[in-house]
């Protein structure tokens, strides 16, 4: 397996989704063992000293109950960075699920964070979509039956 070039591939799969802050490969102890950080123009794969044991995080401890292929879906909360809450405080939703090493047999979690903040705007701007066509919709009506007031 060559991991180097993996996290190549993921770094460049990032760097095209935005959404996606964080990617991290955590051990069957909840150690990350990989970290890949996102702002959206810049992709950090975490130096080794910086990796953290997520072990206590409820994320974790529920997605290790998963079955594979099954995931896991948290609440939206704050990103923390050493049990720190980040300055300025960013929303995350992460998505979990339980990975296997086909070599070693080793489990761990895969787990992804996504920007909450970017998910509120696309949310918004959904909801600003369907309340425009809903009113264009509603003024073709009330033209049609010559009552445009």
């Amino acid at each position: 397996f060559d991991e180097s070039g993996f996290l190549r591939e993921v770094c460049r799969f990032v760097r095209h989704k935005p959404l996606y802050g964080h990617i991290r490969l955590l051990d069957a102890t909840g150690v990350e063992r990989w970290h890949i950080s996102s702002s959206g123009q810049h992709t950090l794969v975490l130096p080794e000293d910086q990796l953290q044991d997520k072990s206590r995080q409820p994320y974790f401890e529920a997605a290790m109950q998963l079955q594979p292929f099954e995931v896991y879906v948290s609440r939206f909360d704050l990103q923390l960075q050493n049990g720190l809450v980040g300055d300025p405080p960013n929303p995350v939703v992460r998505f979990a699920t339980p990975v296997q090493s086909p070599s070693t047999g080793a489990r761990g979690l895969l787990v992804i964070g996504v920007n909450g903040a970017d998910i509120i705007r696309v949310h918004d701007v959904r909801e600003h979509r369907l309340a425009l066509a809903g009113l264009e919709m509603l003024k073709r009506v009330s033209e049609k039956d010559g009552r445009a007031d």
